[in-house]
């Protein structure tokens, strides 16, 4: 039995701390900095909470908007709008969407990234920069630091296996060499020993959180906004006591929609192709592909998916070309016909890329395999991986495709009881309303507000439909 302890704070409406009518002086009036949780390119998180009610804790991201000649012009970063537009356009919440409570801006002394609570101060005391606050819901982790907890109870073993096999073997070896080996050292009566763990997660854990994150791709894609940027540092885990068990369940939430965009409601256009980040960028960006569609985000969460059953990511390079080729030595090499279909888009290929021949069905079963010749997936997760990791993005299987699976046909009755809860609560819809407006420049000229926190975004001082045409143009 699960304990009531992840319900919502405020489950009914936006709290609007940072209405006009509250006319707070300072962001520091509602909440106290308690900790600094981590720090990325664009902002800072911290862990807060209330100063009327400690008991209620949040993650407020604080994003500095730079001094630029480009600020100036167009008023806010894109970075911001698309994160601020993302999360408040949605025609309701979703379990596996991180819940944005409130949001305010404000004219700030300028402050150091180094700095860890917004109460310090910076040696130059008389340079200010405008600061934009966004209150979260409070998550316990992100996904990466769960598998790189994982991984790190394997990865002795493995040194543990190499180090004996360079001991009884000279020169060079191949695979086959390491699992026979890896055989005699660690197989007992045809049994794996029980101090062997995986090298990532087991594969009902990997369907559970596979399941939530492809839920919420779902809810994301039918309300037209490609995430561009899944990867497992974008999702957040939010752990669920079990009473009477050890073990623990983690709602999924998909996070950080910076690089985000919206879909045109008729037909795709170019769009820019440096998004994702790398290792888990698809092959059709890789190759310089701008007129790309969600499908981009169901082969980042393979990826990601793949990470949680290796411990490792994929497709590591340093080059967008060697992620490229470990692609193809996976998936093979592209068909003519794929090629031909979308040629005149990928303006990065040419006809001296290595013409690998894979036969995917084995070599998905070996790259899934580990090195102590562990077979790390059933043969149905295998088959999902491999639509999802399809080369064209035209025949690569949807996010609501995947969802009916074969392979998640068993993992309901596992999910944790608010995502079961809410699978009949969403319904996806098929009309996407998107309002164009004519005046672009709808922020530069926009006066600071008396209270000092800038733009009135709960006051609706900046409205969805207002943003909608500078947001999907990228």
């Amino acid at each position: 039995m699960e304990m009531d302890d992840t319900e919502d704070p405020f489950p009914s409406t936006l709290p609007r701390w940072f209405s006009s009518e509250n006319k707070i002086e300072n962001i520091t009036d509602v909440f106290t900095f308690v900790k600094k949780l981590g720090q990325g390119v664009y902002g800072d998180v911290f862990m807060c909470n209330l100063r009327d009610n400690p008991d209620k804790k949040f993650a407020i991201k604080r994003v500095r908007q730079t001094n630029s000649p480009v600020g100036n012009i167009f008023g806010l970063e894109q970075n911001i709008i698309k994160e601020l537009h993302a999360l408040s356009c949605f025609s309701k919440s979703h379990v596996n969407i991180v819940k944005l409570y409130d949001y305010c801006s404000a004219v700030e002394k300028y402050m150091s990234p180094n700095i860890k609570s917004p109460l310090e101060t910076s040696k130059d005391d008389n340079k200010t920069c405008i600061v934009f606050y966004f209150i979260f819901e409070l998550c316990d982790m992100d996904l990466h630091k769960l598998i790189k907890n994982k991984f790190s109870r394997y990865l002795p073993f493995e040194n543990d296996l190499f180090n004996s096999l360079i001991k009884t073997h000279e020169g060079e070896y191949m695979m086959h060499d390491i699992i026979n080996h890896s055989t005699k050292v660690f197989l007992k009566n045809n049994k794996l020993t029980n101090s062997l763990p995986l090298p990532g997660f087991s594969e009902m854990d990997t369907k559970i959180i596979a399941y939530q994150i492809l839920k919420g791709l779902v809810f994301l894609h039918s309300e037209r906004i490609i995430h561009r940027d899944i990867k497992p540092q974008n999702i957040l885990l939010k752990e669920i006591k079990l009473e009477g068990v050890d073990n623990v369940q983690y709602e999924v939430k998909l996070a950080d929609f910076g690089l985000s965009t919206i879909m045109p409601p008729k037909h795709v256009k170019p769009m820019t192709e440096e998004v994702v980040t790398l290792l888990y960028r698809p092959p059709e960006l890789l190759l310089g592909n701008c007129v790309y569609t969600t499908a981009i985000d169901v082969w980042s969460a393979a990826v990601t998916i793949g990470e949680c059953i290796l411990g490792k990511p994929m497709f590591r390079g340093r080059t967008e070309f060697g992620v490229l080729m470990r692609i193809f030595s996976l998936i093979g090499h592209p068909s003519d016909e794929d090629l031909n279909n979308q040629l005149t888009l990928l303006k990065h290929y040419n006809d001296k890329f290595p013409k690998v021949i894979r036969d995917k069905k084995r070599t998905f079963k070996l790259f899934f395999t580990d090195k102590f010749g562990r077979c790390l997936l059933s043969t149905q997760g295998l088959d999902l991986m491999k639509k999802m990791l399809e080369f064209n993005p035209s025949k690569r299987i949807t996010a609501l495709e995947a969802l009916k699976h074969p392979w998640f046909d068993n993992v309901h009755e596992n999910l944790p009881k608010s995502v079961q809860k809410s699978e009949n609560l969403y319904k996806l819809h098929s009309t996407y309303p998107l309002n164009v407006p004519d005046n672009l420049d709808f922020i530069s000229n926009k006066p600071m507000n008396s209270s000092g926190l800038g733009y009135d975004l709960s006051a609706g001082d900046i409205c969805a439909d207002s943003i909608t045409y500078q947001y999907s143009a990228v």
